[in-house]
């Protein structure tokens, strides 16, 4: 039921891993094997590990990385698998062997392979040879060879490892080429992208007027220190030590303009909230699947006559108008000294390099324009890139279409036709659709006033 085999050489180089092997096909009804590798083995194996043929020379590393692993072990040994027959691995102890009374030789490898395992009471052989099986037999050593099903395949011949390299050269060649993927994200269940425009209620005059008071405390006025009169005060002014009164007139006359402005904002934030929740959102995404970069990468925006494409957040605060309240006007700063060393420290700087990976607009769309395109130079395999085609509603129809198309040199055209579903919903100030399409202070403050 439990078997103690000196294995040889070519167990570890021509078998398949050793606990991958069926044991109970070599030794029926056996429970566990104790695998006992000798000295003569481990220099074998550290003369295969640096030959020229690849598959021994790895064989021969996993063997031995095997190896340490057992002789770092307390107990030398490791478990290859537990189950249904124990495998251990274990390292061959140190005994005095008699060569000469054995009638063996001390230089022969398999020799010594013998003679380890005949200082081993109850241990037998296994070994592909036939010449350490018989000189084992020779010394009553029960001696195995292993099942033809246990051996690796043939290892190939030079000719044919050299043409296996050339076809394997050959088709990636072949298959050396971009593959930009288009996928599109965050559609509905039906495939389309809905484009939901947030309706919520005009906000009461006294909401409103609080709400203003809220955001205008967010930014205090600046206590500007006037310089006075006299002479004293020219040398202060001279000295960027304080500020003239015009000057701090023209801020506190900016500061009262800003109150308004907030204030007008304010009073009809529902109409921003719906003209900017019904800009289009397209979520998309590219991915360079092939083996090589897409060189000239061009993606191009088409939209039908129900949409108009839009470049970015800030071509749509300007035509939706902005979530974001008025910004106040920055307080006066003191004119800095000019340093003629730093226009020589300017000239001196480096033109920066373009970058071939970064994306940029080829043809940027102006307002109605229902094409547009950008791209980059080098888009490199594996690489992936999310954006996002912004539009607005050219028309209040039910609904439209954007088509993404991406190209690039020797590569096949990519393109998703993606429908808008366009839909209007009322809601409450409170709802969190709204909080979160509001800049976090504004939202805070209206969460404040509804809560």
């Amino acid at each position: 039921m439990h078997k103690v085999l000196y294995l040889d050489t070519n167990s570890f180089l021509q078998l398949r891993d050793l606990k991958d092997l069926a044991w109970t096909e070599l030794i029926p009804g056996v429970k566990a094997v104790d695998l006992v590798v000798a000295r003569a083995v481990i220099d074998e194996l550290d003369k295969h590990k640096v030959g020229t043929n690849q598959r021994r020379r790895d064989r021969s590393r996993a063997a031995l990385r095997l190896i340490d692993a057992a002789s770092e072990a307390e107990s030398r040994s490791i478990v290859l698998r537990e189950a249904p027959v124990r495998v251990v691995l274990s390292i061959a102890p140190r005994r005095r062997v008699d060569y000469e009374s054995l009638g063996l030789d001390a230089a022969e490898p398999d020799d010594r392979l013998v003679g380890a395992a005949a200082t081993h009471e109850g241990a037998e052989i296994m070994s592909h040879d036939s010449g350490p099986r018989v000189t084992a037999r020779d010394l009553s050593i029960l001696a195995h060879s292993p099942p033809e099903g246990w051996l690796l395949p043939p290892e190939r011949s030079d000719d044919q490892r050299k043409l296996a390299e050339a076809e394997r050269r050959i088709k990636q060649l072949q298959d050396a080429k971009a593959d930009v993927r288009i996928e599109v994200l965050g559609a509905e269940d039906d495939g389309k992208v809905v484009a939901r425009r947030l309706i919520p209620p005009p906000l009461p005059p006294a909401v409103a007027n609080r709400l203003t008071a809220r955001l205008i405390r967010l930014h205090p006025p600046v206590d500007l220190p006037s310089a006075g009169t006299g002479l004293n005060a020219q040398l202060r002014l001279a000295g960027g030590q304080a500020f003239g009164e015009p000057t701090i007139r023209r801020y506190y006359e900016d500061r009262n303009q800003w109150e308004l402005e907030v204030q007008r904002w304010t009073s009809i934030l529902d109409r921003h909230v719906a003209r900017r929740t019904s800009e289009v959102k397209v979520r998309f995404g590219l991915d360079n699947v092939g083996a090589s970069s897409a060189e000239n990468l061009i993606v191009e925006l088409e939209t039908d006559e129900e949409l108009s494409l839009l470049a970015d957040d800030e071509d749509a605060d300007g035509l939706l108008g902005s979530l974001t309240p008025p910004s106040p006007p920055e307080p006066p700063k003191v004119r800095p000294s000019f340093d003629i060393t730093d226009v020589g420290l300017s000239l001196a700087q480096p033109v920066p390099r373009r970058d071939p990976t970064a994306m940029s607009w080829i043809d940027r769309p102006r307002f109605g324009a229902s094409r547009a395109s950008y791209g980059c130079e080098d888009f490199r395999p594996g690489r992936k890139y999310e954006d996002v085609a912004l539009a607005f509603r050219s028309t209040e129809a039910g609904g439209g279409l954007v088509r993404i198309e991406a190209s690039a040199n020797h590569m096949p055209a990519r393109a998703v036709e993606v429908q808008i579903r366009f839909e209007d919903a009322s809601v409450e100030w409170t709802d969190e659709r709204v909080l979160a399409a509001l800049p976090p202070d504004v939202a805070e403050a209206v969460r404040a006033e509804f809560s």
